[in-house]
């Protein structure tokens, strides 16, 4: 599994869990991108690398859904996310929601046809979203 961790998500979480579990690697964006010219900084572009390397995508930015082009680029590149989906929350309350729920991350990561998109929310609910 490579979990690639959108801008909207800090780099503290990402950084604590490289190297957490053999054969699961984590990339976010800053430090995949660390040009800020590079087009693929935007989100229609790494959601298109997200898609071609089959990382799943960790974001607070639901928003996302509701931009046609980023939508589109969602279905396009088959990219699999996963949005923390409680509002304004804590670096720790997001951390503890993707701890508990890490061998399901690993599940539909292995598991789901993609694209696919499912809100994880603080207490530990998922839900998947039509696309």
């Amino acid at each position: 599994m490579i979990l690639f961790f959108d801008e909207d998500m800090g780099v503290a979480i990402p950084k604590f869990l490289r190297g957490a579990e053999e054969g699961v690697d984590v990339l976010w964006l800053r430090a995949r991108f660390p040009n800020e010219t590079d087009p693929r900084r935007q989100d229609v572009g790494w959601l298109e690398e997200a898609g071609r390397n089959r990382w799943l995508v960790i974001s607070c930015n639901k928003s996302m859904l509701d931009v046609v082009f980023e939508r589109q680029a969602v279905l396009e590149h088959r990219v699999g996310i996963v949005f923390l989906a409680s509002g304004k929350i804590g670096r720790l309350v997001m951390m503890r929601a993707i701890l508990n729920k890490w061998d399901w991350l690993k599940a539909v990561d292995s598991t789901e046809p993609r694209p696919f998109v499912h809100y994880l929310y603080a207490r530990g609910v998922t839900r998947q979203i039509g696309l």
